[in-house]
């Protein structure tokens, strides 16, 4: 489960260890060429989320609805086949999935989607020339 791990950051890129499945998985920051396909499951998963008025989001209908989107996106972190999250306790999964958000939630809302923005805003400068 994600309870016991161990994160580092500093100058390194933020990682969780967690035992998953019998092994220790270590789940980094999803590298530049790994972008396009969580974006298009991300993109996947939100447009199916009921998110509420002070953000909070409806968890059994995100995963009801975009639950095959999560689940690839937990096998591409994991760098595992997306049958192997089928042999996961609920606990492992959950698990996997509270490192997959830890980890990354800040590399995508404070590092990438600002970088794309600013890339969208100068694109679109430079075909308004």
């Amino acid at each position: 489960m994600y309870g016991p791990h161990t994160m580092t950051s500093k100058l390194l890129p933020l990682t969780a260890t967690v035992e998953v499945g019998g092994e220790s998985i270590t789940v980094r920051e999803f590298g530049f060429g790994q972008i396009p396909t969580v974006a298009k499951h991300l993109a996947a998963v939100f447009s199916n989320a009921s998110i509420g008025p002070s953000g909070e989001i409806n968890l059994p209908q995100l995963i009801a609805q975009g639950g095959e989107d999560v689940m690839a996106i937990l096998a591409l972190a994991a760098g595992k086949p997306r049958s192997w999250l089928d042999t996961l306790s609920v606990d492992e999964g959950v698990g996997l999935l509270s490192a997959v958000i830890a980890v990354n939630k800040e590399s995508f809302a404070k590092k990438l989607m600002p970088a794309l923005s600013k890339l969208g805003a100068a694109a679109a400068g430079s075909e308004s020339n």
